[in-house]
């Protein structure tokens, strides 16, 4: 194992998430660059909703330390959260390294700076602190108050490289390298990569520390292999250990992956027995050896779960409860919770087929609240409610998003009274986080573009919305640069407007 100095690569490495399904966050992750491992059509949880508008602001600038030089990052992505972790705004530093994220309302937030997308740079928050839990807070004591001055010196983070194989030593393509810190306990992985044509792989970005390395096929790419970490363990506990030291790259973090197991069976309608489409069924490991993985049925209801290794597995079916029917999640063989689940054993290099569901639609459920008549002074009933002021009401003309650069623009009309709020554009994905001692796969909502309106009361208008690195990563990915997402525009006081666009770039 050695040790170089950090030199030009083509395989980018991407940031870990830092949000959790449950909205919860941890670890040292990039909260824009999610580990994209597959797009899909099913979502567990949504991102943190946005806080209120207001008028107040935070400034500052950020940028980078090379000895004594300490030079603008240009395009740093500056992310403001709520103390408990939701997210309220983001900004794009200009080309001085200058940042303003604009909109806040009065309360305390955590400011986090990263850098741009494929960057050896270590992300941090606010004063230079690691986490989320120890960032210095920012507050906004009176409405309009602009705080300035948060700012942000980025350095160089330590590598890891290696290549990943199969048992014929011929490199494998679209496998997910990820480096967890040693006793990070429910972290996510503070970096990953995946590999290139040959196997090779590059992660950068990391704190000086020690790591857990897994490789995992990712998840959609039809490849067979067993995850594992570094050299060749089956579970964290018996992991070896990967050290690192900024500003150099630890080498030869290799791997060869062998064949997993497969699972595979159908999900119908337990009335009319009709296939159902989109459920998500996933196999997770019962015991702390290994991993959990997951897949999605198709239009005929199949579904093949690939690359499992060997051990007892518990199969979910959670549906995506859409177009008007709802179903009740189940888990095989019949169990409607995890408990008396039967258990199914898998062998590397074996396939087992039959291992279905026929799901149940869940019941309706109606709840009523009756409220006391209003009395006047003299007790007498009030016949007439007073009248209730409009609420501020938005409509979106946007269908197609077309990318310049790095922003788009978003057709919103406001009627009533002003409007003014956020927007967002988000995308279904599947990602692989860390719970105890496993990694799980869950379906969940990337962030691709983010951005803000104020609108008077009648008025429509055109708003600029910036891409995050998860956003340009996707689309730079995506056939024919082309992605399905959904467009939602929040409004102070009102319902939030939602439709589905399609994203391009020429």
């Amino acid at each position: 194992m050695n040790q170089i100095s950090p030199k030009p690569r083509q395989i980018i490495a991407k940031r870990a998430p830092t949000v959790w399904a449950s909205g919860a966050r941890g670890g040292r992750g990039r909260r824009p660059a999610l580990i994209l491992l597959a797009a899909c059509v099913a979502l567990l949880a949504a991102v943190p909703s946005a806080s209120a508008v207001g008028s107040g602001s935070i400034t500052g600038k950020v940028t980078e330390v090379k000895g004594s030089k300490t030079t603008a990052i240009a395009g740093a992505e500056v992310a403001v959260f709520t103390a408990s972790g939701g997210f309220v705004t983001f900004a794009n530093a200009n080309g001085s390294g200058e940042y303003t994220a604009s909109a806040l309302a009065v309360g305390s937030y955590k400011v986090e700076f990263l850098a741009p997308e494929g960057s050896s740079l270590v992300g941090q928050y606010y004063k230079g602190k690691a986490t989320l839990s120890d960032a210095n807070p920012v507050s906004i004591l009176t409405a309009g108050e602009k705080v300035s001055a948060i700012n942000a010196e980025l350095h160089e983070g330590a590598g890891i490289s290696g290549t990943v194989t199969n048992a014929g030593h011929q490199g494998l393509e679209n496998i997910t390298v990820m480096a967890y810190p040693v006793g990070g306990g429910a972290e996510p992985p503070a970096a990953f990569a995946p590999t290139g044509n040959k196997g090779e792989y590059v992660i950068t970005g990391l704190p000086s520390g020690s790591y857990e390395v897994e490789f995992a096929p990712a998840v959609g790419s039809g490849l067979d292999f067993a995850p594992q970490f570094w050299q060749a363990s089956s579970s964290f506990s018996t992991a070896a250990i990967v050290s690192v030291t900024a500003g150099a790259t630890t080498t030869a973090i290799d791997a060869t992956l062998q064949p997993g197991g497969e699972i595979g069976g159908t999900v119908l309608d337990a009335v009319t027995h009709a296939p159902l489409a989109n459920v998500l069924v996933s196999a997770e490991d019962v015991g702390e050896e290994l991993f959990s993985t997951f897949a999605v049925t198709n239009a005929h209801g199949e579904y093949e779960i690939t690359g499992l290794a060997g051990g007892s597995y518990r199969i979910g079916f959670f549906p995506e409860n859409e177009g008007g029917i709802e179903y009740a999640p189940q888990y095989y063989n019949g169990a409607s919770s995890p408990g008396p689940a039967n258990l199914i054993e898998v062998r590397p290099e074996s396939t087992l087929s039959g291992i279905g569901a026929s799901l149940a639609r869940a019941p309706l459920v109606q709840i009523a609240i009756t409220l006391p008549p209003a009395s006047s002074a003299s007790g007498a009933p009030v016949s007439h409610a007073p009248p209730v002021p409009p609420a501020p009401a938005i409509a979106l003309s946007t269908s197609e998003l077309l990318v310049s650069g790095n922003s788009a623009r978003v057709g919103i009309a406001c009627a009533s009274v002003p409007c003014s709020g956020a927007i967002e554009v988000s995308e279904r994905v599947v990602v692989k986080q860390r719970e105890g001692k496993r990694t799980i796969s869950r379906r969940q909502t990337v962030v691709l573009a983010r951005g803000s309106y104020v609108l008077a009361a009648g008025h429509s208008g055109t708003f600029k919305i910036t891409l995050t690195a998860t956003g340009r990563s996707r689309l730079a990915r995506a056939p024919h640069h082309r992605l399905s997402a959904t467009l939602a525009a929040s409004v102070a006081g009102g319902d939030s407007a939602k439709r589905a666009v399609a994203m391009s770039e020429p």
